[in-house]
């Protein structure tokens, strides 16, 4: 059982693929989303956008902390684990070795 955050942060992962953000998102287009689908008090987008990093579903650059690496394989294993199907969308990139 996982909480209903870590529910709500993996819909958001595929709601910024289903924007077309499938390699990096920038705070400001994150926070505008996460206002949209979550919540648009200051704290809940803060949260949302922590946690996010928290659990790795999101990555900071390492030189430029407004814009963040989307990990879509470690949101899309999860996926599987928690909802039981694979992430909405067209194909994942392929696995790096």
């Amino acid at each position: 059982m996982v909480s209903k955050a870590y529910r709500k942060c993996l819909l958001l992962i595929e709601k910024m693929v289903k924007h077309h953000y499938l390699r990096q998102i920038n705070h400001e287009d994150l926070a505008k989303l996460i206002s949209k689908e979550i919540g648009a008090d200051e704290r809940t987008v803060e949260k949302y956008a922590r946690v996010c990093v928290q659990w790795g579903l999101l990555t900071p650059h390492p030189e430029n902390k407004d814009v963040f690496y989307i990990n879509l394989l470690e949101a899309d294993r999860e996926m599987k684990e928690v909802f039981d199907r694979p992430m909405k969308q067209l194909t994942l990139p392929e696995a790096r070795s």
